[in-house]
């Protein structure tokens, strides 16, 4: 393989060659700097190139395109090479042969007829240009999309601005992508060209309008508040002023114990008893649900989210109707207070973290950066000012600085959780204040060399050689003695690492094993693990060292570490799959339940409020149709979720994307 610097430079230089006169050039931004660029240029009738690439803590791709479309504007053929997210070197290719539509991506190669529907090009944002502007020549702004979708688009909505001394027209074009899709925001000039997408943490804008941003976000926001609100009404059910749910199989998360034949009340929203069905009275006029063979138990949380407003319906449909949030823009309490008023649908955000990094070229993506000792003390002050729960430090932050952060936010009542930053051991950040620890690479980490830049190098290094830890070293005993003493939470993430460590080029994800069949039959084709693993003959050193961190995980929870079960993405079914491999480590189902349920509540000091069914409380709970503590995979059969005074039934909520739910 060639070095990555020289792979670098032969694809800019590629791209330098072949661009023109009239090259299209937009800005890459991530917190107000400009981290990558997208270029597009035309070379023939039809013939479109672009250039994409963006920087994202050492990550992210680079994208060398060309798109061939035909004269109605459907693409005929797709060449791109470059490299992916994680800077492994690709191909891809799509083709149109005859009446069979071709794709490739590196070896893995599919075959489809043509069925004269639309391809879209999606590798760099500006080439969703080609694709607006079709719909925007199709009978009722609709198209039939290649798998089966119909896309739609709204009138564009036409805006002046004020940039400098000039004045600009653009339009806002709202696209749907078809059932189950939230709007999908683009932005044109008045010739009808791309000129931003504006959305995400690295949104993509004209060259010389960066400025503008904030702005054009902030109207496409306002845009869709009437579709949230439309599929809130949709897909949510009228809790009943009085129900009833009797003979239940009840699960006491506190004690990690199930209790038969239960019958709870809930009145107005409020739990107003509970207790043996043979000694609970149902009174007339209570909506009741029986249910027998079905486990009754509080809604889960998912304690490392960074939060997107269209992830709420799958949230929910999973059973879950508490998350963390771990880092996010600063519309993220805005969300929040949507989802509480029902504008939004989804699981409350119940704690939020500030995101605190230091201002170098690998910094997060979101957040505040900051550049010393005081701008980082500084940054824990407009945190609480600003009403979140726990600041979270992240990988570039100095040494020196910890101490000071985790002292002030102390003082002020917040808890500090995170990566732990470059040059620094697990052991030293918990004795200078962290009250957990994010991800178990973290873990693993501290028994290596605190010479690695972890800024960049937290994955591989852990890959190729945690499976040569000793787990009954000296130096593993003593730290989890540290944080037994120092009460240490960890957060281990370990669908993350299932994903980086366990599953090999050409495998199916884990987290889609389960629930293929429930898939329309157009997601079944991209089930495909995107691996980063590209030495295989370094697998088994990778599998070995996944299974030392589950060999980590059993030995922190029989020392009796607090542990969360949290994803950092893949919504339900991540949260789901992270339960299977807390089980599959040897914890013991009722206990990982008690993890997902009710440790949050009471490491975030919300257990009043949250993590158990009692009397008194706002009813949050989800009715299971099985008995996720004999197999925890029933914990996917969710018949139902009472949360935020609302019913949801998950078959609706799958049914919405077309998925064929379990019922």
């Amino acid at each position: 393989m060639k070095p990555l610097f020289l792979l670098l430079l032969f694809f800019f230089s590629l791209h330098s060659f072949a661009q023109t006169a009239d090259t299209a050039v937009y800005s890459v931004v991530n917190l107000g700097k400009v981290t990558g660029e997208n270029k597009v240029w035309k070379t023939a009738p039809g013939e479109y190139h672009y250039y994409y690439y963006y920087n994202d803590r050492g990550r992210g791709p680079v994208v060398n395109a060309t798109v061939n479309i035909d004269a109605g504007s459907k693409v005929e053929k797709i060449t791109s090479s470059g490299l992916d997210y994680y800077k492994s070197p690709y191909t891809s290719s799509f083709i149109k042969v005859n009446d069979s539509l071709i794709s490739q991506y590196n070896a893995d190669r599919i075959t489809e007829q043509d069925t004269g529907q639309y391809y879209i090009y999606r590798e760099a944002p500006a080439g969703i240009e080609i694709f607006i502007n079709a719909l925007m020549n199709a009978p009722n702004h609709k198209l039939l999309m290649q798998g089966g979708d119909t896309a739609s688009m709204k009138d564009p909505v036409a805006y002046n601005f004020s940039v400098g001394n000039s004045r600009i027209k653009l339009l806002l074009c709202d696209v749907n992508y078809g059932k189950g899709s939230s709007p999908s925001f683009t932005w044109l000039d008045e010739t009808n060209h791309f000129f931003g997408d504006v959305g995400g943490w690295a949104p993509v804008i004209k060259k010389g309008y960066e400025a503008l941003i904030d702005t054009l976000h902030m109207l496409q926001e306002v845009q869709a508040i009437p579709f949230y609100q439309s599929i809130y009404k949709q897909l949510s059910d009228v809790l009943p002023e009085k129900l009833a749910i009797k003979n239940v199989r009840f699960f006491d998360a506190p004690n990690a114990k199930t209790i038969q034949n239960i019958t709870v009340l809930v009145e107005n929203g409020i739990i107003t008893a509970t207790g043996k069905a043979g000694e609970i009275k149902i009174p007339a006029g209570f909506t009741v649900i029986d249910g027998k063979g079905k486990t009754l138990m509080p809604g889960l949380w998912d304690t490392h989210v960074h939060y997107g407003k269209d992830e709420g319906v799958d949230y929910l449909s999973g059973g879950i109707t508490h998350v963390r949030d771990m880092g996010n823009m600063p519309d993220i309490k805005q969300v929040q207070q949507n989802i509480r008023l029902h504008n939004l649908t989804g699981p409350d955000i119940s704690y939020l973290s500030g995101f605190i990094d230091k201002d170098d070229e690998y910094h997060g993506p979101v957040g505040k950066l900051v550049s010393s000792k005081t701008e980082a003390v500084q940054a824990v002050n407009y945190y609480h000012t600003a009403g979140y729960d726990q600041i979270k430090i992240y990988s570039s932050i100095d040494t020196g600085w910890v101490k000071a952060m985790c002292t002030e936010a102390h003082r002020l009542n917040m808890r500090v959780a995170g990566h732990i930053p470059v040059h620094m051991t697990a052991a030293r950040a918990v004795k200078d204040g962290y009250d957990e620890i994010t991800h178990m690479n973290m873990v693993m980490l501290n028994f290596f060399p605190d010479t690695i830049d972890t800024r960049k190098n937290r994955f591989k290094p852990i890959g190729q050689s945690a499976g040569t830890i000793d787990l009954n070293s000296k130096a593993v005993k003593d730290f989890i003695q540290l944080l037994k003493e120092k009460n240490t939470i960890v957060e281990p993430t370990m669908s993350v690492f299932n994903d980086m460590l366990n599953s090999f080029p050409g495998d199916t994800a884990a987290v889609l094993k389960p629930v293929i069949e429930w898939m329309p039959d157009a997601w079944k084709q991209n089930v495909k693990v995107n691996s980063f693993i590209d030495d295989t003959v370094k697998i088994p050193l990778y599998k070995e060292s996944f299974t030392r961190m589950m060999q980590m995980l059993k030995l922190l929870y029989n020392n009796g570490i607090t542990l969360l079960a949290g994803t950092d993405g893949g919504e339900q079914l991540a949260l789901h799959h992270e339960l299977e491999l807390f089980v599959q480590a040897g914890i013991p189902a009722n206990e990982v339940l008690r993890i997902a349920t009710y440790n949050p509540g009471k490491v975030f000091s919300m257990d009043d409020k949250y993590g158990s069914i009692e009397k008194g409380r706002i009813a949050d709970f989800i009715l299971i149709d099985g008995n996720p503590v004999e197999n925890i995979s029933d914990i996917r059969k969710v018949y139902l979720v009472v949360t935020n005074h609302t019913l949801y039934y998950p078959k609706k909520l799958y049914k919405y994307f077309d998925w064929n739910y379990y019922y």
